[in-house]
């Protein structure tokens, strides 16, 4: 249990660490794309609350892959509400 809850942290802070060092990069990604602030601000939160959701199975992942995993992440938002009818 200390183990898993070790790991459990270790991974949240790989998690801040790449929102603090990408965040920019990740905006600049989906407004690229959806020419929108707004709408490149929920790209990013939903990129990254996927990421918390869904880092169990990435967990044994770099932190290389892990940035290359969040720039595809944001851009496949971006591009799906782009077919969102509004």
């Amino acid at each position: 249990m200390i183990m898993h809850v070790t790991n459990k942290e270790a991974s949240l802070k790989l998690i801040q660490t790449l929102y603090e060092n990408r965040k920019h990069r990740l905006y600049y990604l989906a407004f690229h794309i959806l020419q929108d602030e707004s709408g490149a601000e929920d790209a990013v939160y939903n990129c990254f609350a996927k990421l918390l959701e869904s880092y169990a199975l990435h967990s044994g992942i770099s932190y290389r892959q892990l940035e290359r995993l969040a720039d595809k992440l944001v851009c496949q938002l971006a591009y799906s509400s782009l077919e969102e009818p509004r």
